[in-house]
């Protein structure tokens, strides 16, 4: 099955901890499809920002969205859910 099903993807929101020692923070954002759109035409498509933080190490900006095959992706990693 797709990476959507039974899936609520507003679990990403919220602030985590990695293994690697960062907190990452997830906000919702909404963008919309295509830049010659007008506005109201195409139903804005769910993502998501993480911002990875570390003491002493620029923040990483990564988006998190739905790619072409329904799997979601964070950078250029693919989200796999657990079994």
């Amino acid at each position: 099955g797709d990476a959507t099903e039974g899936f609520d993807p507003q679990h990403f929101l919220g602030e985590w901890l990695d293994n690697l020692g960062h907190k990452i923070v997830v906000s919702s954002v909404s963008e919309r499809l295509g830049r010659n759109q007008r506005p109201g035409r195409a139903p804005p498509r769910l993502a998501f920002t993480a911002n990875l933080q570390k003491v002493g190490v620029p923040d990483k900006r990564f988006r998190i969205s739905l790619d072409k095959w329904q799997q979601w992706r964070c950078g250029n990693g693919t989200l796999v859910p657990e079994e």
